[in-house]
């Protein structure tokens, strides 16, 4: 390293070189013994870094997955640096092959082509809100009226905290989950604030069929998410919907709750926090499990109960190193995590 703590690339580099004429049996075998581009060190020394490999063990023949066990959040950070070095939107075709990095050194060459032009595919959720006319707009509005009244007259709905709702700014609301009445006591406690919020809903389940993401994309303003970690997609439709100035609703457990308790989080929301950094508002919702808990058809009465907690910040990243990056993630969603205990605690005890 260089005096100030950073890492001296060329030295690297030079001692990278100087040991990859090695024996096959060595883990080493497979180094490139061809010089390298200053893009393609780039790539392996962060490669490195997020997986505690060494550089000079890491070749072109190296797997990412076996070799290096790149977990799905490392797997987008390196997919953003090859969009980096690309400087061009990376197709999913081109990241489907992608398995060494050899390939991901080709994938570059490609992008970076001048005759490489990547086909623009709108997403389900763009698509869908474009074709949204007058009539479907006064749709939506009396279906979120109809939800409005039945949360206030069967459900009797109290919402606390809304004056920690930045309205009008960005921001993202991560909420425990029990119930699909959930989206809709958020909706309601938002009022017409949630006119500007986004869900992010399972795409295998919201859009497994045409009716499915018909409805819940424009009377509910769902959106496509993997419903186990965050992909490359998720965090550039998450990034879009943001710079719109409008806020989105995350679901930090990732499918609902079968016992009302809360479950582990994904460390997606990290991820996402720190790459806009967007201030996340944890928010606690009491009763819906009781009124429609999973697996359930009919409707119960019960009292539904919404608390919104004070904004949680995450600065934007800089110059974190990517297995600092992956460490805030994973603080970032205890801190979230934690606050929402905290706000379950507080509304049982009322």
């Amino acid at each position: 390293k260089k005096g100030n703590g950073e890492i001296d690339r060329h030295q690297v580099k030079r001692w990278v070189e100087k040991h990859t004429v090695t024996k096959s049996s060595e883990p080493s075998a497979n180094l490139v013994t061809t010089p390298l581009e200053d893009w393609e060190w780039r790539i392996i020394l962060e490669l490195s870094q997020m997986s505690n490999v060494p550089a000079y063990q890491i070749g072109t023949k190296t797997d990412i997955d076996t070799d290096l066990a790149l977990d799905s959040i490392m797997k987008v950070e390196l997919l953003l640096l090859l969009e980096n070095e690309g400087q061009k939107h990376i197709p999913d075709e081109i990241v489907s092959g992608i398995q060494t990095v050899g390939d991901i050194f080709k994938a570059i060459r490609k992008i970076r082509s001048t005759t490489f032009q990547a086909d623009v595919v709108p997403d389900i959720h763009t698509v869908l809100i474009n074709q949204r006319g007058v009539a479907l707009g006064i749709c939506s509005q009396l279906f979120r009226a109809c939800m409005y009244i039945l949360c206030h007259s069967y459900f009797s709905i109290r919402s606390d905290g809304i004056e920690h709702i930045p309205k009008g700014q960005r921001y993202i609301i991560a909420a425990n989950h029990t119930s699909h009445l959930d989206t809709i006591a958020i909706m309601t406690a938002l009022g017409s604030e949630s006119r500007r919020l986004q869900v992010a809903g399972a795409k295998e389940y919201f859009f497994d069929s045409k009716i499915k993401s018909w409805f819940f994309s424009n009377f509910m303003n769902v959106v496509p998410f993997d419903r186990e970690t965050i992909s490359l997609q998720s965090l550039n439709m998450s990034k879009e919907i943001l710079n719109e100035d409008l806020c989105l609703l995350i679901y930090p457990e990732g499918t609902r709750s079968i016992d009302g308790k809360l479950q582990l989080f994904k460390a997606g929301l990290g991820v996402l926090a720190l790459k806009t950094g967007v201030p996340i508002i944890p928010s606690y919702i009491e009763g819906t499990y009781q009124a429609w808990p999973k697996g359930e058809k009919k409707l119960r009465k019960s009292k539904i109960r919404v608390t919104f907690g004070e904004p949680i910040f995450c600065h934007q990243e800089s110059d974190l190193l990517n297995r600092n990056k992956y460490q805030k993630y994973q603080e970032i969603v205890a801190d979230v995590r934690s606050e929402i205990e905290s706000l379950k605690a507080t509304s049982e005890a009322i």
